[in-house]
């Protein structure tokens, strides 16, 4: 008998029934990402027999239960909510899903500490897997509870490449596990190369087959994301009815403010980018996993951008462009104030950059693209420019991705762009080897997939089917930079 026993996320109960067929003995635990009852998932998911005690939902967490910890266990209790509680971004998450004060928040975030134990202790893991990074509290929470036990976090998620997917280890390292590789030396893909190509190749402007700006990579399921037109009444309008009637208040005063926020936004805007060298910051639709937690300390965005206006090289300027989504979906007011724009164009040497320019064009004029974990960041190394990632962006290992989550990293990194030291990476033969890297240590369930959404869910069961079988515990290595 297999000696791993292993905790899963795999999402909610849509999710769980893709991979029934994986689950077996080796399974200690299920925690299904809904609100439901446990017997409401049971029910959802057909054919969990063997699995009853087994089975835990998001509000198994939230709770309060009648199973107390053990004498023993109160060190562990107090030590895992300090830690968790002294992390800002759980009081982000526990906000974004009740809206409630911090006062009330802290009592939901130490139900679902103690919650954790009680289950951990009940089902004695040796590791915990996650479809996602975990960016609901309850899942944040839960896995840091592991993490805190000294439990490895396993964590599924895509890689730089939309159609394939890895494993990563360290909620707040996210090392890529190397796969075993053997065999002739590999060749990428044909899927690979066609991302490479369209997006060094494309110039401004440029559409692909289907009429879609090849610079609004990742954009294509984003309904609007094929035009300039960032604000449209019908679509708003639209907005306004889909759900309940009773929220058709709410809805509105968010579409008010949202055009309160567009206006500011458009009159701020420069339209042409400036002769002086310039790092472009392009910020991430919130509230999102991009940012949280995987944003690490700057979820809230201002605080990158004060940093970054605080350490320009003299005479540079820092350039600030919103993320489409924004105004193309509904807006989230709890993450944008009214006077967002006018606070950001107010800091030394920066300023608001138009939704009109082109992607490429200003990727092409920048001296380096700054950003959370954006895709964007990706772009900018397929044609030559570095990033400064303050998070844990997909392509973190690429050698022209450095890391700002410090102010000495992110002086670190200036220097570095200033003096041109990131030159050497952008070589064929070194975005080859980075590629060839991600291919080897990633999977492509079904190359012909073309919905992203379909193609991730299905790479997801793959790599579970692959670490849950036979209990067999994979060689979980930490990877080296690319």
């Amino acid at each position: 008998m297999s000696s791993v026993r292993t905790f899963i996320i795999p999402g909610g109960c849509a999710h769980l029934a893709r991979m029934i067929d994986c689950l077996n003995v080796t399974v200690c635990g299920i925690l299904v990402h809904e609100h439901l009852e446990v017997a409401q998932a049971h029910t959802a998911v057909p054919g969990l027999s063997g699995f009853e005690s087994r089975l835990y939902t998001l509000r198994s967490l939230v709770q309060v239960g009648t199973a107390e910890l053990e004498p023993d266990d109160c060190e562990a209790y107090d030590r895992c909510l300090r830690e968790i509680l002294n992390d800002a971004r759980v009081h982000y998450l526990a906000t974004r899903f009740s809206l409630d004060t911090a006062f009330n928040n802290a009592i939901v975030i130490e139900k679902i500490v103690l919650n954790s134990l009680v289950i951990l202790r009940k089902t004695r893991p040796t590791r915990l897997i996650s479809s996602s990074t975990p960016h609901s509290v309850e899942a944040w929470v839960f896995a840091k509870t592991c993490e805190h036990l000294g439990l490895p976090v396993y964590v599924l998620e895509r890689t730089p490449i939309n159609n394939r997917a890895w494993v990563y280890r360290g909620l707040d390292t996210q090392d890529v596990v190397r796969r075993s590789t053997s065999g002739p030396p590999p060749r990428l893909t044909a899927h690979s190369r066609d991302v490479v190509r369209e997006q060094r190749e494309a110039q401004p402007g440029a559409k692909d087959k289907h009429g879609f700006y090849v610079s609004r990579m990742d954009l294509s399921s984003i309904k609007g994301s094929d035009t300039n037109d960032w604000w449209s009444y019908r679509r708003e309008f639209r907005t306004l009815f889909r759900g309940s009637l009773l929220g058709v208040p709410v809805r509105a005063f968010s579409v008010y403010m949202k055009n309160r926020l567009y206006r500011s936004y458009c009159d701020l805007a420069v339209r042409e980018l400036p002769a002086s060298p310039f790092i472009i910051f392009f910020m991430h639709y919130q509230p999102e996993r991009s940012s949280l937690p995987e944003g690490l300390f700057h979820v809230q965005q201002w605080t990158a951008l004060r940093l970054l206006s605080m350490t320009l090289p003299p005479g540079w300027l820092l350039l600030v462009r919103e993320h489409p989504t924004t105004w193309l979906q509904p807006l989230d007011i709890s993450v944008r104030t009214a006077d967002l724009y006018a606070g950001i164009a107010s800091l030394p040497n920066t300023k608001i950059c138009s939704m009109d320019l082109d992607t490429f064009e200003i990727i092409d004029r920048c001296a380096a693209v700054a950003t959370l974990t954006g895709s964007v960041g990706f772009q900018a190394i397929l044609r030559n420019r570095p990033v400064i990632a303050f998070g844990l962006p997909a392509y973190k290992d690429h050698p022209a991705s450095l890391r700002a989550r410090s102010a000495s990293e992110l002086l670190h990194a200036l220097r570095a762009i200033s003096a041109g030291a990131c030159i050497d990476a952008f070589s064929d033969e070194q975005l080859e080897k980075y590629l060839l890297w991600v291919e080897q240590n990633s999977v492509c369930a079904d190359d012909s997939e073309g919905d992203w959404l379909e193609a991730r869910l299905k790479n997801f069961a793959l790599l579970y089917r692959e670490l849950l079988s036979d209990g067999v515990d994979v060689e979980l290595q930490r990877s080296s930079r690319a």
